[in-house]
């Protein structure tokens, strides 16, 4: 029967047995072992081992309370060590090194007990990433740790893993709710008992965006978080005000998003029922809702469509609905509703043309859409060539007049797309063969093709012969892939350290992006450039951000610019 093993109390003394040894043993010598707790430590015990380590060994097992015999032990320096067991796990642990044994003498030695189970440190409920540590003190007498988890609290099934450290970098299967526990082992390889449990829900990130000064990703499992920037609501977490340097999850309810995009001050989605959901900034009518009301959490938009994907651009936003037309809504004054007027519209209105479109990229203040024979068609602002097209009519803006269309335009060179981005002032898409392109502005090398060229005015293909699965326009003269081996490159400027190779040197052609690390190549928005904060999605499922921080978009926790890819924190 389990009892208190009160050792402070009632010391366990070990005596040289009474009568005639062996001539042989005559004169060896013994221990008699003193054990103690230490301040603080309790536990229930079944039974014990003394263990001794030297010139001879031996193991006594030992029951709580009991006195017990070590004798005929040779001359020299031991090592006496006492596991307290619960079952036949070690509950607690005691060693005293450098024990010296002495012909015809009984050593008097004291071990003290201390409990040998780790004690995890909390996760955070929601952890964003198939990847994460969990950490724990070092246990006096462990030689290592072996770190357990299973999907169930009864742990039926664990996986795991053996460190000797007291951390460990433990990456999971598939995204749910997770419980974690570790045990210690000691050098005679007995099992400590098993820490409390830890638990977290891991949450995989499927798509990340980046706006002005905010950014959202998507999870695989259709939840969604963001960070940053949040006066007007564009975080989407139904308190709108303060920015937020760490993910908060978007107020969605049962809602289940799919990609998110991020305009300049306004977020976007699709739901898994096709259903469009905006919400942040609303003037001109950005969110589709028939108002300009300002939202601080997911509001449908109007018009009963039922849409395969959106995108949020500067002001205004755009989606392809069921049977591949292209519908936008918002501001208009530079033609990139593709209506055929420069009048702003707060739901969607059908762009002109009477094109099958598979997606849509809102820019500032142009859009561009691939059909689903891959041609590429851009509509809007055309004063820096980023329609990749000549433009027949003219806008003006301030006083100012520009080129522009305000109906599609086919982008020159006869190419066809699989993917399309339009940032600001240029626009860049990927080929069948994988191939990068880029048009418009190039006054910072955003085009990547090495050559400080002001703009172009239809394609050129990016320097160095890359094969993309992903390329994204940022908003302020900078460019961002994804090769299909999952490495990020980054060309244009990179004042901020947008670009992630460590320093803030513009870029002409594509550079790696600091750290080796591994991006998703299938996903639609695995990596995306901002303003000048940069995000992606690692194999992992973490979400990982370098460049500008004013407002908290990179979602380290901290306002600092990071120049290498830092990985965004947990909820």
């Amino acid at each position: 029967m389990s009892r208190l093993w009160k050792i402070a109390l009632a010391a366990v003394v070990g005596v040289l047995a009474c009568g005639e040894p062996p001539l042989a043993l005559r004169w060896a010598g013994g221990v008699s072992v003193g054990i103690l707790v230490a301040p603080g430590e309790s536990g229930v015990l079944d039974a014990g081992r003394i263990i001794v380590r030297g010139p001879s060994d031996t193991t006594v097992n030992v029951t709580p309370g009991s006195t017990v015999t070590i004798g005929s032990l040779s001359p020299g320096t031991y090592v006496v060590s006492l596991e307290g067991l619960t079952g036949n796990q070690v509950e607690m642990f005691g060693q005293t090194p450098s024990v010296q044994v002495v012909r015809s003498q009984n050593t008097a030695v004291t071990v003290t007990l201390a409990s040998f189970r780790p004690t995890l440190s909390p996760l955070s409920g929601v952890t964003l990433g198939r990847q994460f540590v969990v950490s724990y003190p070092s246990v006096a007498g462990a030689q290592s740790y072996t770190v357990e988890w299973d999907k169930s609290a009864s742990f039926p099934n664990p996986t795991k893993t053996s460190v000797t450290g007291t951390s460990a970098q433990i990456t999971v299967a598939d995204e749910g709710l997770y419980y974690i526990r570790v045990r210690a082992m000691d050098s005679f390889e007995s099992i400590g008992r098993a820490s409390d449990s830890v638990s977290t829900v891991i949450g995989a990130l499927s798509s990340v965006g980046v706006g002005q000064i905010h950014s959202c990703a998507s999870l695989t499992s259709g939840a969604a978080y963001c960070w940053g920037y949040n006066v007007e609501g564009e975080l989407g977490n139904g308190v709108p005000g303060s920015s937020h340097t760490v993910p908060v999850a978007v107020q969605q309810g049962a809602l289940r998003l799919q990609v998110l995009s991020v305009g300049d001050y306004h977020t976007c989605s699709v739901t898994t029922a096709s259903v469009a959901y905006c919400w942040g900034l609303n003037s001109f009518g950005r969110l589709g809702d028939s108002t300009t009301t300002n939202r601080s959490a997911p509001t449908a938009v109007q018009g009963g469509l039922l849409f395969n994907n959106v995108s949020a651009g500067g002001s205004h936003t755009c989606g392809v609905a069921g049977g591949g037309t292209a519908y936008c809504w918002g501001w208009n004054a530079s033609g990139q509703l593709g209506t055929g007027d420069m009048i702003s519209r707060p739901v969607p209105t059908a762009v002109g043309g009477g094109f099958v479109f598979s997606t849509v990229s809102a820019g500032s203040q142009h859009t561009c859409g691939l059909t689903t024979g891959g041609a590429a068609y851009c509509w809007g602002r055309n004063a820096e060539g980023q329609l990749g097209a000549p433009a027949a009519q003219t806008c003006a803006l301030s006083g100012a007049s520009f080129p522009c269309s305000t109906t599609p335009v086919l982008v020159s060179g006869g190419l066809t797309f699989v993917t399309v981005s339009a940032g600001v002032t240029h626009t860049c898409g990927v080929t069948a063969s994988g191939a990068a392109y880029c048009w418009g502005e190039n006054t910072v090398g955003e085009l990547g093709d090495g050559a400080p060229v002001p703009s172009r005015a239809q394609p050129v293909a990016v320097h160095g012969g890359f094969t993309f699965a992903w390329v994204s326009a940022g908003k302020q003269g900078y460019t961002c892939g994804v090769t299909i081996a999952g490495q990020a490159l980054c060309w244009g400027l990179g004042g901020r350290g947008e670009l992630g190779d460590s320093t803030t040197i513009t870029q002409t052609a594509p550079v790696a992006v600091w750290g080796g690390l591994t991006f998703l190549t299938a996903s639609a928005r695995g990596i995306s450039a901002g303003a000048a904060a940069t995000c992606a999605v690692a194999v992992t499922g973490a979400g990982y951000c370098w460049g500008a921080n004013p407002s908290g978009e990179l979602g380290d926790g901290t306002m600092n610019d990071r120049w290498v890819p830092t990985r965004v924190s947990n909820p």
